[in-house]
């Protein structure tokens, strides 16, 4: 069924009033000055809460290390500790950490599966999915520090290979926007987790635009600065990627209204201008309106979907990107742009539909390269052999979003991401049951957080089913009580 655009601009306008970015509890009970043995406190009131794998290698780490940790972290402890104590329920947000944390789980554990890798020969990448917390002041957004990078990671402040994922405490009863995690930990923390697997990537980019060696203060041609650029995007433009293939073309749909609630625009826009930070180094992210096409060139090239599914989403996200684009004919690139020792002052003005094209083909070559960080002994495969969105997740999300806009329960009716798509696909189409889809999505979540294999309680195994037992139950009652029973409920029937 086509995309709405009037019931579309009604969910971002809903997702516009609320303070996405703001201040909420809890704030870090160590108040404004962080002393060792307040922290040590803070630890200690949640450290039972973590599965003993998380408090082996993340917990007794961090510990072992602290005085380390604080001086290289200058103070900003709530990023590494929040993860702890937020699971102790005074701090008031155990339900909404416990959805967080499932679906966080979910998401990284579709690419990250021993068996789906195991499958293809790819190697097997033993981490655990990351913690979670909300942040106090959310004026930093969504955000992770992930583990396992090529670069710079968690390892540096201490020694551990379990990453951290946070959203402002003001998101943590929205979970519709929490799609935005499948860019976060669905991407970054997943492509930081496999060795050599952004470098290969960015080379890559560079070679679809046929770009060779580049000197600090060259002068580049538009596919020299195309194939520059995207490989200096390429762990955001990947990580939307990934966010695509975990949750299908809805991921995009989420993402646009979510930028529309960053923005605070009751009618959705999206960036057409890429500028620099404090340091003058250009925004690391592709220009916003640039990742429709980004997610264009996915969905082009998803193997496992049907055609009319794939066509409709891709006419579906073409009239939002000239429904957020506002007339744009262009984008605006400003900054310096660092690939290792090269510099590069970038101040250009791109014609739109170039750029959307160069978009486009970026997309389409992450979903399908041949990667030998899949493979081993020179073998090689590409990250749709280990998940992608195929008919089933769209029928299974379908389904969710007929029972949410029925009002009911989708308790164990799909994975995470699953669910979170069948709430997109449903507000989008009704963004009046906001509220009701919000509360049956959350039940939905605690119980995939009871069931989680790393967070959830062991599962019983009994020999024979509920139903079964109840039967023989029955048959095991003697006749004359059975026959007294039947007469008691005769008389409190009366």
């Amino acid at each position: 069924m086509a995309l709405e655009t009037a019931r579309f601009k009604q969910l971002c306008n809903h997702l516009a009033n609320l303070p996405l970015l703001g201040k909420a509890p809890p704030a870090p009970p160590w108040g404004t000055r962080p002393t060792r043995q307040k922290i040590v406190n803070a630890i200690n009131s949640g450290a039972s809460s973590l599965p003993p794998e998380y408090q082996a290698g993340y917990l007794t780490p961090l510990l072992n290390q602290l005085n380390t940790v604080i001086n290289r972290s200058r103070g900003d402890m709530e990023p590494l500790v929040a993860p702890i104590y937020e699971h102790d329920p005074p701090f008031g947000v155990t339900p909404q950490l416990r959805r967080f944390l499932a679906v966080i789980s979910n998401l990284y554990r579709s690419f990250l599966n021993g068996a789906k890798r195991s499958a293809i020969d790819a190697p097997i990448v033993g981490q655990l999915p990351p913690l979670a917390f909300f942040q106090n002041d959310g004026r930093l957004g969504p955000y992770t520090i992930p583990a396992g990078s090529d670069e710079a990671d968690i390892s540096t402040l201490f020694d551990t290979k379990i990453g951290v994922v946070s959203l402002p405490s003001t998101n943590k009863d929205h979970p519709l926007i929490w799609g935005a995690l499948a860019h976060e930990t669905g991407g970054h923390d997943v492509l930081h987790a496999d060795p050599g697997l952004l470098p290969e990537l960015a080379n890559g980019v560079r070679a679809l635009f046929g770009v060779g060696n580049i000197d600090s203060g060259q002068t580049l041609n538009e596919d020299q600065l195309l194939g520059v650029l995207w490989s200096y995007w390429i762990d955001e433009a990947a990580s939307d990627v990934y966010g695509l293939l975990n949750l299908g073309p809805e991921f995009a749909l989420n993402l646009i209204a979510f930028f529309a609630g960053l923005n605070g625009d009751p009618v959705p826009s999206l960036r057409t201008d890429s500028g620099a930070d404090e340091t003058g180094q250009l925004d690391p992210h592709p220009t916003d309106i640039l990742r429709v096409h980004l997610a264009i060139g996915v969905i082009e090239n998803l193997v496992k979907l049907a055609d009319s599914t794939r066509n409709q989403y891709i006419a579906d996200l073409k009239s939002l990107a000239v429904l957020c684009g506002h007339g744009a004919t262009s984008v605006q690139l400003s900054g310096i742009l660092r690939e290792h020792d090269v510099m590069i002052d970038v101040q250009n003005t791109m014609p739109l539909a170039e750029m959307q094209e160069a978009a486009r083909r970026v997309g389409a070559h992450i979903a399908t390269a041949s990667l030998k960080a899949f493979g081993k002994d020179g073998a090689s495969h590409s990250v749709q052999e280990i998940e992608t969105w195929d008919d089933l997740d769209e029928q299974i999300s379908q389904r969710i979003a007929l029972n949410l806009k029925q009002g009911k329960s989708v308790v164990n009716f799909g994975d995470d991401a699953q669910l979170i798509v069948g709430a997109t696909l449903t507000l989008c189409a009704e963004p009046d049951k906001y509220d009701s889809v919000t509360q049956l999505l959350n039940d939905a979540l605690d119980f995939s957080f009871q069931t989680d294999p790393y967070w959830g309680s062991p599962l019983l195994h009994p020999m024979f089913s509920r139903p079964r037992l109840a039967e023989m139950g029955r048959a095991r009652t003697p006749a004359a009580s059975r026959r007294k029973n039947k007469r008691r409920k005769k008389t409190v029937k009366s």
